[in-house]
């Protein structure tokens, strides 16, 4: 089964339809459904575990900056308010993202926002930064 997700977030009934929602006409013979012949009828009933909830387009960096000794990174959750974030940082990009550090768990502002300052040193290591939202 595919299904195409509707634009935006929200909450949508799964249903499935097998047939047509034409009736068989008063025969019962094996020609009465030629124009549909495709087994049963109707569409199924609309359960609680048949909800499906999609949302927008995932949190995204839009700014990073070095600025006074510090390293900034901006950006939305392209939904609005509410949910939470992680930022990890790591010297080495290749290693699992398991043995990544967290630097900081935070809320998306009203705005659906996010700001993130982290102090470097030029004596410090190379750091590579994700941001990780649940």
């Amino acid at each position: 089964v595919s299904v195409t997700v509707p634009s935006g977030a929200g909450t949508v009934n799964v249903t499935m339809q097998s047939g047509t929602n034409e009736t068989d006409e008063i025969s019962d013979s094996p020609n009465a459904n030629v124009n549909a012949p495709i087994f049963g009828y109707g569409t199924s009933a609309v359960i609680v575990v048949d909800k499906f909830t999609y949302s927008a387009a995932r949190p995204a960096i839009q700014h990073v900056m070095l600025s006074a000794g510090n390293f900034i990174m901006n950006g939305t959750n392209n939904n609005g308010a509410g949910g939470t974030y992680s930022v990890l940082s790591a010297s080495n990009l290749l290693i699992p993202l398991t043995n990544w550090t967290v630097l900081t768990n935070g809320s998306f502002n009203p705005s659906g926002n996010f700001s993130f300052t982290n102090a470097v040193a030029i004596t410090n290591a190379q750091l590579f930064y994700i941001l990780k939202a649940p």
